[in-house]
C-alpha cells in the first residue's frame, strides 16, 4: 500500500535548487575574480549551509521507502528503477565522458572514451554517482527491514549509526589517504541519514507531532549548527567543500526537520513546486553540462559586472535548460532512458491530505521517478 506525503514535494524541490545554487556559486568562483572581495566569504557561507541537498536526498529516499512498504519491497521494484534511474545513469555517464574530454580539449578515441566512460559509470566519477548510493540502500532497506528494525530500540540504532558515519566522514576528512575520492561511494558515509528516514517513514504521525512540538528548539539548534559550521570553515580551517564533511550530519536533520514542519502547514502546495518536482531528476543529471557550457561561451557575448547577477544567471540558465530538454526528450519514448523519467502524476488529491492507493510509490527521491 501506498501513501503520498505532501511534504515531500517541497523538501526534493529546495535540495535540487540548493544543488544547483550551490554549484552556480562555485562557478562564479572558478570564472570571476573574487579572491579578497568582501562578497567573497559571504558567498563561501552561503555555499557551505547549501550543502544539506544530496545528504538529504538519501533521507528522502528512505523515508517515502519505509512509509510505502511494511514489509517487503513488490516484484517489480528493481526493474522499474533499473529502467528510469540506472539506465539514466548510464546514459548520463556515456554522455559526461565524451563531455568531460571535449571540455578538456582532449583527443576523444575508443580508448580514451571507455577509459573516461568506466570511470564515471564504475567509480562514480561523476556527478551521477548518488544513484550507486541509493541502489545501495535499496538492498539494505530489505535486510533493514528484516534483522534491525523489530529485533533493536530505535534509538540505540539511530545512535550507533550516528556515530558509524561520523567515524567514517571524520576518517577521510582529516586522513590523506590515496582513495579519498571513491570515500563517498559506500553507504556508510550515508549511513546516518538512511536510519533517520527509516524511522521517520515507519513513524510518519509521530514525527509531524514531535517537529511542530519542538519547532522552536530546532530553530536554535539550526542556528547553532549553522554556527559551528561557519566557524569550523571560515575560523578553523576546514575547507572542504562538499557534503561529505562531518559537520553536516546533524545540520542536515534539522534543515530537512524545518522544511518538512513548513510543507506540513500548506493547505495547498504552490505549483511551481509541483512543477519542478516531476524534473528533480533531470536537473540532477543535466545542470552540470548546462553550468559548463554557460562558463565556456556566454560570458563572451555578455558582461557580467556582479558576481550575484553572474550567480543567479547561471543558475536560472541550468535549471531553464534542464527542464527545457527534459521535456524535449519525454516527447519520445527514449527520452526517459536518457534524461530521466517526467514524474507528471496528478497531485492534486494529494496536497490537502495522504491518501493510500494500491499503485507502487511515484518519485521515492531527487533520482527516483518511476511510477
Amino acid at each position: 500500500m501506498r501513501k503520498e506525503f505532501k511534504e515531500i514535494y517541497l523538501l526534493r524541490v529546495v535540495s535540487c535548487l540548493a544543488i544547483v545554487f550551490l554549484h552556480s556559486i562555485s562557478s562564479a568562483f572558478a570564472n570571476s575574480n573574487l579572491k579578497g572581495q568582501a562578497i567573497e566569504p559571504i558567498l563561501q557561507s552561503i555555499k557551505l549551509l547549501l550543502m544539506f541537498g544530496t545528504p538529504t536526498f538519501v533521507l528522502i529516499s528512505e523515508f517515502l521507502l519505509s512509509a510505502s512498504y511494511n514489509d517487503k519491497l513488490p516484484s517489480n521494484f528493481f526493474h522499474k528503477r533499473i529502467r528510469f534511474i540506472l539506465i539514466p545513469y548510464l546514459s548520463m555517464g556515456f554522455f559526461y565522458a565524451w563531455f568531460e574530454l571535449w571540455k578538456n580539449s582532449k583527443l576523444i578515441t575508443p580508448e580514451t572514451f571507455s577509459i573516461e566512460a568506466a570511470k564515471n559509470i564504475f567509480l562514480g566519477e561523476y556527478h551521477g554517482y548518488f544513484v550507486l548510493i541509493i541502489f545501495q540502500f535499496y538492498i539494505l532497506h530489505a535486510l533493514f527491514q528484516k534483522y534491525i528494525y523489530k529485533k533493536y530500540q530505535k534509538f540505540k540504532v539511530i545512535l550507533i549509526s550516528f556515530f558509524i558515519t561520523l567515524a567514517y566522514l571524520s576518517f577521510f576528512n582529516f586522513s590523506n589517504v590515496p582513495f579519498e575520492r571513491y570515500a563517498k561511494i559506500p553507504f556508510i558515509g550515508w549511513f546516518f541519514y538512511f536510519v533517520v528516514g527509516f524511522y521517520a517513514g515507519k513513524k510518519y504521525d509521530k514525527i509531524n507531532v514531535w517537529v511542530a512540538k519542538y519547532y522552536n528548539y530546532l530553530l536554535i539548534l539550526f542556528v547553532f549548527l549553522s554556527a559551528i559550521l561557519l566557524i569550523d570553515y571560515h575560523i578553523i580551517g576546514f575547507h572542504s567543500s562538499n557534503s561529505k564533511r562531518f559537520d553536516l550530519i546533524l545540520y542536515t536533520v534539522v534543515v530537512a526537520s524545518l522544511l518538512f514542519y513548513r510543507a506540513s502547514k500548506f493547505s495547498k502546495m504552490p505549483s511551481f513546486v509541483i512543477f519542478i518536482n516531476g524534473f528533480t531528476f533531470g536537473i540532477y543529471l543535466l545542470h552540470p553540462f548546462f553550468l559548463k557550457t554557460f562558463e565556456r561561451f556566454i560570458p563572451a557575448y555578455i558582461s557580467f559586472d556582479h558576481p550575484i547577477l553572474y550567480i543567479f544567471t547561471v543558475f536560472t540558465f541550468s535549471v531553464v535548460c534542464s527542464i527545457s530538454i527534459i521535456y524535449l526528450f519525454n516527447r519520445f519514448e527514449f527520452g526517459a532512458y536518457i534524461v530521466g523519467q517526467i514524474n507528471n502524476r496528478p497531485h492534486a488529491n494529494l496536497l490537502k491530505t495522504n491518501r493510500s492507493t494500491d499503485k507502487e510509490p511515484v518519485s521515492i527521491s531527487i533520482i527516483d521517478s518511476s511510477s
